[in-house]
């Protein structure tokens, strides 16, 4: 991940792709956490929110989002986001039925 953050620090923060970029580091972290430690969800949804800061549509980083929020047991958020990411038909209907999925899984 250094070299995903060493690129962000070299990227100005209008560039179009920065949001591209942050929405990698939450994917980045997302998969650190499910394999050495639980601090990386709260670097996945840190970085999440900084891309969607950018792009309020980023399609992953909306998604790698409400993931982190699932795994760190805010799970009202991460329904809410599951939910809205299932109700938005420019989304790719794979994503839209995965987050369908997780949003009904999380109905208490």
């Amino acid at each position: 991940m250094t070299r995903l953050e060493a690129v962000l620090a070299e990227v100005p923060a209008s560039a179009p792709t920065r949001a591209d970029l942050l929405a990698d580091l939450a994917a980045a972290h997302a998969e650190l956490a499910e394999v050495t430690t639980h601090v990386h969800w709260t670097a996945a949804l840190a970085a999440a929110d900084a891309a969607l800061a950018l792009d309020a549509t980023h399609e992953a980083a909306r998604f790698n989002r409400a993931l982190a929020l699932e795994r760190l047991d805010r799970l009202s958020e991460a329904r809410e986001a599951w939910s809205a990411i299932a109700a938005d038909i420019s989304v790719p209907a794979g994503w839209r039925a995965e987050a369908t999925a997780h949003a009904r899984a999380l109905v208490p």
